[in-house]
């Protein structure tokens, strides 16, 4: 585990490709049951302050339609 750590530190491993759903803080309960419910083919999932946070180019993980 520290040879991987070290590698992720000194950006020799990318770890991103993993993170495949992107949720507000305000969206937790959400992020948490397509995670625990493995939904919407979920590897890993980020949350963010607010949706504004999220990184460039990246859209939220589940569309909801009102």
């Amino acid at each position: 585990m520290r040879r991987l750590m070290a590698m992720v530190a000194h950006h020799r491993v990318d770890l991103s490709p993993l993170v495949t759903h992107y949720f507000a803080l305000d969206d937790i309960q959400e992020a948490y049951d397509v995670f625990s419910q493995q939904r919407h083919g979920v590897l890993k999932v980020a949350l963010y302050p607010d949706a504004s946070r999220r990184p460039a180019g990246r859209r939220a993980a589940v569309e909801t339609v009102a």
